[in-house]
């Protein structure tokens, strides 16, 4: 039980947060309803356990819990991959820069 408010503080904490973000302009509101989902759907498994293993059994897995640890490697593969994309896309992208910018320097000096 105390596992589940800790948690729980964690998940407001993180709802809370992406709001923050979102009237920052970090975030766009589309996105802050995306995560909100995510945090109150990890709160409503938190609060509500069995609903996991009805969704392991739909899958035909043995427990609710197997079930969360699957979904999570595979998102957090999913999550790596994508930043592993958009950091090798930033990174052409300020290659690509600096290039321009060296020849221009060079076109200037000449």
């Amino acid at each position: 039980m105390i596992f589940q408010w800790l948690v729980s503080c964690a998940l407001l904490a993180a709802f809370l947060l992406t709001w923050r973000r979102v009237q920052q302009g970090v975030l766009r509101p589309f996105e802050g309803v995306i995560w909100s989902v995510v945090w109150f759907g990890a709160a409503a498994l938190l609060w509500l356990p069995e609903t996991t293993t009805v969704f392991a059994e739909f899958f035909g897995i043995g427990r609710g819990a197997d079930l969360v640890l699957y979904s999570a490697v595979l998102f957090l593969a999913f999550g790596f991959f994508s930043l592993a994309l958009g950091i090798d896309r930033l990174e052409r992208r300020l290659t690509k820069l600096v290039e321009e910018q060296a020849l221009e320097q060079f076109r200037r000096e000449r």
